[in-house]
């Protein structure tokens, strides 16, 4: 194949087309892949020795590829509703934000040049 259509490769590997897109621009954006895609036209169109695209090898490792992909952001996905849900991560969230909400006001400091300082160094220690 020199070129695909978008909704035939999303259907192929069960992806939005606007999925199948971004991960197709993102493997050309870091040099996997030799393609230009025309988003009007809905299309792939592979540029580097197009004649390797066409047999059934060249699409396998195409799917291979998204499917790495697809893989890895659903561990990262994963992995970020973990870290977000640990309780150890959560409490320290909410001690720090305990802690912004004790933090001074310029109307409450007392600064030493006013010879009242125990508000100050109270809060720094």
């Amino acid at each position: 194949f020199v070129s695909l259509k978008l909704c035939s490769l999303a259907n192929h590997l069960k992806l939005s087309v606007q999925e199948v897109e971004n991960r197709l621009r993102r493997m050309i954006m870091s040099g996997d892949l030799s393609a230009q895609i025309c988003k009007k036209e809905g299309m792939v169109w592979f540029n580097k020795h197009a004649e390797e695209f066409d047999n059934d090898t060249a699409i396998e490792k195409l799917k291979t590829s998204l499917e790495t992909c697809m893989t890895s952001f659903q561990k990262a996905k994963e992995l970020n509703t973990t870290v977000s849900l640990d309780p150890k991560l959560l409490a320290k969230i909410s001690e720090s934000e305990s802690r912004k909400d004790t933090l001074p006001t310029s109307s409450n400091w007392d600064f030493p040049a006013h010879g009242k300082s125990k508000k100050l160094l109270s809060f720094l220690e």
